[in-house]
């Protein structure tokens, strides 16, 4: 998902009036992905997620679809998010870039009734073999539903954590609830 990709899908979709958006995709830009979310979020569009929905498509796409069906055997799954612990890797995001992303994931989430620990929680807490084993990991079906996503439905009633050429996942859950966010943060909004 990038600004291209993401402004032709928002251009078929205007100019169809598509009330139900089939997607497959492995992620993309964060800050892309959440202005997409809010485009999907505007329109009260339906997801269909048929192969994978992983990254900023499953931290920013599924919490703003009005309703999200997974087909049998596509994974979900979430490695991170603005909140998660990037001390480790100065490189990767100036504090300028960091709180951009931070203040935008903070509006789309909170705009959804989506609880910030969706793309975070684990991340730091997971053990190094399971972070070593796995793309990222997958919230259990009750989980979904703590965190804010309770339009997800799955083909089946089965949650897929790997495929052939998929990520694979660790499948965990969420006790809840859902914390604050924290007003350390340098947040503009």
């Amino acid at each position: 998902m990038n600004r291209e990709s993401l402004a032709f899908a928002e251009q078929l979709i205007k100019k169809f009036d598509v009330g139900r958006l089939r997607i497959s995709s492995g992620g993309g830009d964060a800050l892309e992905s959440i202005a997409f979310g809010h485009f999907i979020n505007d329109r009260d569009i339906d997801v269909v997620v048929s192969r994978v929905c992983f990254s900023s498509c499953a931290n920013y796409v599924l919490p703003s679809a009005a309703s999200v069906f997974v087909e049998s055997g596509a994974v979900l799954g979430w490695h991170g998010g603005a909140e998660s612990d990037y001390s480790h890797e100065p490189e990767v995001w100036s504090d300028s870039e960091l709180n951009d992303w931070r203040v935008a994931e903070r509006s789309l989430y909170e705009k959804t009734g989506t609880c910030w620990e969706l793309s975070v929680y684990p991340q730091d807490s997971m053990s190094w073999y399971s972070a070593y084993i796995y793309d990222g990991w997958a919230w259990d079906m009750e989980s979904l539903t703590k965190l804010g996503l309770e339009n997800v439905t799955f083909e089946g009633g089965v949650l897929a954590t790997k495929g052939k050429g998929l990520p694979s996942v660790a499948r965990l859950g969420f006790k809840g609830p859902c914390k604050p966010y924290n007003n350390a943060v340098n947040y503009d909004g």
